[in-house]
């Protein structure tokens, strides 16, 4: 496990030194803009009570800076890179009060129990060991709690052909969420569901240099998908995974 971690430090340290860690595979993300909408929304509703909530993956604070500018809550945010955590302080401090960041293993939480009444994050869950995050973030969770999280799945041959053909652009260790790992989910959060995008959306990427046709075509792709996905087996072809979650009431 610790060499796990220290190789997930250095990928992401390497990757956030330039204050930004942009990569070359952003320019498939508006391919997943729905699904953004959704854990975005998800989000914010939960902020919205004025609540306690992580943000698991904080990177460089954009999440949080944009969840600040709208609601007041006690917000908290950890990641394994240290040149993130530092590029999020830097982009935080303006708001008062600022989150608590800090540098943290998601593998092993240092909050008491029962401390969140959300966490979130997103493309966050497959570098971990997923049985030890998900007992973390349920032992952190509040009774009711909820998780957020956005994570690649591991079903799409295609999809998985492409991370082998870049295989620089992940950290190592990563392992995007398969059938098994959905299984686990369900088993800590037997309240949860799982929503599936970027189908149909991915054959608009090469759109991008004309906006309003790309608007367009990724629309009406998302609303394709929206029916296909939720056809028994055709949700392997997704991309990402949606999770919605909550922590069993005593």
């Amino acid at each position: 496990m610790n060499a796990r971690v220290d190789r997930e430090r250095r990928f992401h340290d390497a990757r956030f030194s330039d204050g930004i860690g942009a990569r070359d595979q952003d320019k498939y993300y508006p391919a997943l803009f729905a699904a953004r909408a959704a854990l975005d929304y998800a989000i914010t509703q939960c902020a919205a009570l004025g609540t306690t909530g992580l943000e698991v993956g904080c990177g460089t604070g954009q999440n949080l800076a944009e969840l600040l500018s709208q609601h007041r809550f006690a917000a908290h945010g950890i990641d394994i890179s240290r040149e993130a955590v530092a590029a999020a302080r830097k982009r935080l401090v303006e708001f008062d009060p600022a989150p608590t960041l800090d540098v943290m293993d998601a593998n092993q939480l240092s909050y008491e129990n029962e401390t969140f009444d959300f966490c979130f994050g997103s493309g966050v869950l497959h570098h971990l060991s997923l049985p030890s995050a998900l007992h973390e973030l349920s032992r952190v969770l509040k009774p009711g709690g909820r998780i957020l999280f956005l994570e690649p799945l591991a079903t799409n041959p295609l999809i998985q052909a492409y991370r082998h053909l870049t295989p620089s652009a992940r950290s190592p260790d990563e392992t995007p969420l398969t059938r098994s790992h959905l299984r686990q989910i369900e088993e800590t959060f037997p309240d949860v569901r799982f929503e599936y995008f970027g189908f149909s959306t991915l054959t608009c990427v090469g759109l991008m240099r004309w906006p309003n046709a790309a608007q367009a075509a990724l629309r009406v792709a998302s609303d394709l998908d929206r029916f296909l996905l939720r056809l028994p087996f055709v949700w392997r072809l997704a991309w990402v995974v949606l999770i919605r979650g909550q922590r069993a009431q005593p």
